[in-house]
């Protein structure tokens, strides 16, 4: 931890992200997706794309973001 820096969320990679989003509803916690897309796959970047990348297509489905705010004890 650094006092100089700000720090607004923690990623993780989860298996089941609509169960990780729904369990820690429950607690009234939000989490957030922080990647909801895989920029190669989009309509725009079609003509630039030049392969597969299943990388970034596992990791806009299974990102999520913690909050991370003073005191906070998730």
């Amino acid at each position: 931890y650094d006092e100089q820096c700000t720090y607004s969320h923690c990623v993780a990679l989860v298996d089941d992200r609509d169960r990780w989003l729904e369990d820690f509803r429950k607690k009234g916690v939000q989490l957030g997706i922080l990647i909801e897309y895989a920029v190669p796959y989009m309509r725009s970047y079609q003509t630039y794309k030049k392969g597969e990348y299943p990388q970034a297509r596992s990791y806009a489905a299974k990102t999520i973001n913690f909050p991370v705010w003073p005191g906070s004890k998730i």
